[in-house]
C-alpha cells in the first residue's frame, strides 16, 4: 500500500495537523506558530489507536478544534467507534511532566471522585525509541466534558500542587492525601499510595527562560507559601531576565482558585474611587458605577496580586498595583496620585481594545476572517504595517 492509499483516511492536509490552522496573530506570528508547530507520524498514531480498540482500520482521521496549548483529533473507526487523540505543542508546559500530571488527573477525576471524565486508553509521555509516534500523546474515549467545580469543592488536597501518578512523580512530591466527598479510610490510603502532589506544570513557572531557574514550583503545605512562590519567582526572573517597565501587565488555595471576570477583561473605565456626588445620584447611576470600581471584598484584595504578577514585566504594572493598593500595603499620597494619573492613560489602552475586541485580542490574534481587518485597525498606514510586521 503506498503511503497516499494509508493516509486518504486523513481529513484535509496532513501538513495541517502539525501547524496551528485556527487564526492568525497581527505581530510575532512565525515566533508564535513555532511554538504551537509540532510533528509527529500520524500512521503511528492511528495504529496504536487500532490496537486499543481492537479494530483494524481507521477510516476517518480529522483535526478538532486546537487551543494555546494542544492539537485534537477525532480518530473514527471502520466499527464506528470514536476515539479522540491529542498532542502537546511545545509550548504546553515542561516535557514528560505536563502529559503525565494531566493524564494522573483525569484517572482520578475518574476513578476517585467518579466524575465522568473520558477514560485514557494509552498514553505516553516519554519521546523516545519506545514511542513511534514522536511526540507525546493521549488517546481516549470519546465523550462529552462536565463541569467539576461542585466536585472539587467537596474534597481538601494535604498539599497545594498537580496530580502525578506516584510511579511518575517528580524529585519532592508527596503522597496525594485527600479529606472529603465521604471517602473511607482505606479509599484515603489507597489513593495516597497511587497518586503524589507535585511541582506546578502550568506554563506561569516554565516559560520566558522561567524553566532553567531554579525557583519553588511546589508542592505547598500552606497557602502562604504559595502564594509567596508566585512573588519569589517572578524576583528571580527580574534578576535574571528583566528590565522592569514601570508604566500602565493546578491545585491551589480555594479562595485564589475559585474564577471570575479578569481584571484586564473589563469594557470601561477604570474607577479608582467614587465622585463625590455618588450619594446625589439616581439608583441606575449609582449602580453603573460601583460597576467600573474593582472588586473591594478580602477574597478579591487576596486574590488579584497572584493573577497579575506574572503579567507586570509584560507592559501592564497598573493592575498590580490596583490590587496592592487595595491591601493592606503602604503607599504614600503621592504614590496614590501617580498611579491615578497612570490610570487616565491606561483607559485609553483599554478603549482601544474594547473597540477592536470582536476583531482582535490583546495578543494580537486574529481570526482569519477577521485577519486583514486587524492589521488596518493596528496598522492605519500601509508603509507602517510592511515595516513593523517585519
Amino acid at each position: 500500500m503506498t503511503r497516499a492509499e494509508q493516509t486518504a483516511n486523513i481529513v484535509r492536509n496532513p501538513q495541517d495537523f502539525f501547524r496551528y490552522t485556527s487564526g492568525r496573530w497581527v505581530w510575532d506570528e512565525s515566533k508564535q506558530l513555532q511554538e504551537r508547530y509540532r510533528e509527529f507520524n500520524i500512521l503511528e498514531l492511528q495504529q496504536i489507536a487500532m490496537q486499543h480498540v481492537s479494530y483494524r482500520s481507521c477510516v476517518m482521521m480529522e483535526k478538532l478544534g486546537e487551543g494555546s496549548y494542544n492539537k485534537s483529533f477525532k480518530l473514527t473507526m471502520g466499527n464506528g467507534k470514536i476515539v479522540i487523540a491529542r498532542i502537546p505543542n511545545p509550548n504546553a508546559g515542561p516535557a514528560f511532566l505536563t502529559t503525565a500530571s494531566e493524564v494522573a488527573t483525569m484517572d482520578f477525576l475518574r476513578n476517585v471522585l467518579h466524575v465522568p471524565a473520558p477514560e485514557i486508553l494509552v498514553w505516553s509521555s516519554a519521546v523516545d525509541s519506545a514511542n513511534p509516534v514522536g511526540a507525546e500523546y493521549i488517546i481516549m474515549e470519546h465523550a462529552a466534558g462536565k463541569n467539576l467545580a461542585e466536585k472539587l469543592l467537596s474534597i481538601k488536597f494535604s498539599r497545594y500542587g498537580c496530580v502525578f501518578y506516584t510511579k511518575d512523580a517528580p524529585l519532592g512530591s508527596r503522597p496525594a492525601r485527600v479529606d472529603g466527598d465521604k471517602l473511607s479510610t482505606g479509599q484515603k490510603n489507597d489513593n495516597a499510595e497511587r497518586f503524589s502532589v507535585g511541582p506546578m506544570v502550568d506554563t506561569t513557572f516554565w516559560t520566558k527562560g522561567r524553566g532553567d531557574m531554579e525557583i519553588d514550583r511546589g508542592p505547598w503545605i500552606a497557602a502562604v507559601e504559595y502564594i509567596k512562590a508566585f512573588s519569589f519567582r517572578e524576583i528571580c526572573w527580574i534578576q535574571k531576565h528583566a528590565t522592569p517597565h514601570w508604566q500602565s501587565t493546578c491545585a491551589g488555595p480555594l479562595f485564589l482558585e475559585g474564577r471570575r471576570s479578569h481584571f484586564l477583561d473589563y469594557h470601561g473605565d477604570l474607577l479608582l474611587e467614587l465622585p463625590e456626588n455618588f450619594k446625589q445620584l439616581d439608583a441606575d447611576s449609582q449602580t453603573a458605577l460601583r460597576g467600573k470600581l474593582p472588586g473591594r471584598s478580602y477574597y478579591t484584595s487576596m486574590r488579584n496580586p497572584i493573577l497579575f504578577v506574572g503579567n507586570t514585566w509584560d507592559g501592564d504594572v497598573l493592575p498590580l498595583r490596583e490590587s496592592l493598593i487595595r491591601c493592606p500595603t503602604n503607599f504614600s499620597p503621592e504614590e496614590i496620585s501617580k498611579h491615578s494619573e497612570d490610570g487616565e492613560g491606561w483607559n485609553e489602552i483599554q478603549d482601544f481594545w474594547d473597540a477592536v475586541s470582536g476583531i482582535m485580542g490583546r495578543d494580537g490574534w486574529t481570526s482569519h476572517a477577521t485577519y486583514d481587518q486587524a492589521l488596518c485597525c493596528l496598522f492605519p498606514d500601509p508603509g507602517s504595517r510592511t515595516s513593523a510586521m517585519k
